[in-house]
């Protein structure tokens, strides 16, 4: 947590200075860090918020098991952050082969595989989605969420050419956040009662 040491200048004025949080970014590796990912997701989940901290603060829909991140997590780990002891963030890795094993995904997968983009068939590209995001409230503001991106993409980028992940159209501050990072609309899904935007974003992108 931040903190403050009291000082004494040398005019004799007591002087606090801050001590900001220091937050390290890493891959996920133990079943503690699998139970804490379950913690933090457990309090963003939209059953458990109300409909003002759902508008103001974000939310997420699905809920894992041990076991299922545990299987998400090979060959290529979670990004988490750390503060401390304390886990206060964490993208997960979803591969397309995890469609058989995770049935919630497979309409996602199925409809992002009938996309296109820059003329050329998403199914037939080289694409991860990422199954979530999400950053505790003490943490929030502070630059986490590019950097857990920043991280992701950078242990994903040899092996694929795009990131894409999936967000409800009601959650606003996901989706500008989202934008932030580079992220574009790339499809608006309504049907069958769905309400999802699919956003997708580039990497090894030339400039």
């Amino acid at each position: 947590m931040s903190f403050y040491i009291p000082l004494i200048s040398k005019f004799g004025y007591n002087l606090l200075i801050l001590i900001m949080n220091s937050y390290l970014i890493y891959t996920a590796s133990t079943i503690v860090h699998f139970q804490q990912i379950i913690e933090l997701q457990l309090q963003s989940l939209l059953s458990t918020l109300t409909d003002y901290e759902a508008k103001t603060e974000g939310f997420v829909t699905l809920q894992h098991t041990s076991k299922q991140l545990a299987e998400m997590n090979v060959p290529y780990p979670h990004i988490i952050c750390m503060d401390g002891d304390d886990l206060v963030g964490y993208t997960l890795v979803m591969l397309k082969l995890f469609k058989e094993a995770f049935p919630v995904i497979a309409p996602v997968i199925d409809i992002i595989n009938e996309l296109s983009y820059n003329k050329k068939c998403l199914g037939d590209s080289k694409y991860f989605i990422m199954g979530q995001v999400c950053i505790a409230k003490k943490a929030r503001g502070q630059g986490i969420f590019k950097k857990l991106y920043d991280r992701l993409e950078e242990q994903m980028k040899s092996d694929f050419d795009y990131v894409i992940t999936v967000i409800s159209n009601q959650n606003k501050r996901s989706l500008r956040a989202h934008e932030k990072v580079g992220f574009e609309t790339i499809k608006i899904d309504t049907s069958q009662g769905r309400d999802w935007i699919i956003v997708l974003k580039q990497l090894n992108k030339k400039i």
